[in-house]
């Protein structure tokens, strides 16, 4: 029963240290987020920026080929 507890408490200590050393190491190589980055943060997530400019024809040229007249777009 010795080398079960021991086994148990060898396998508990490196699940332990398996989750614990990322989680500190991603920690440490994140950066702190500046005022005017945390500012575009917030104006995103209530407005966000769809560009259309090169995927509307995209999408067009994709559903109908060269023939513009089959598009229907009402």
């Amino acid at each position: 029963t010795t080398t079960r507890i021991g086994i148990f408490g060898g396998t508990a200590l490196l699940v332990f240290l398996a989750i614990l050393i990322p989680s500190v190491t991603l920690r440490s190589t994140e950066e702190p987020i500046s005022e005017e980055m945390q500012l575009v943060l917030e104006v995103l997530q209530e407005e966000p920026v769809i560009d259309t400019h090169n995927d509307l024809p995209y999408q067009m040229y994709s559903q109908v080929g060269n023939h513009i007249r089959l598009l229907d777009i009402s």
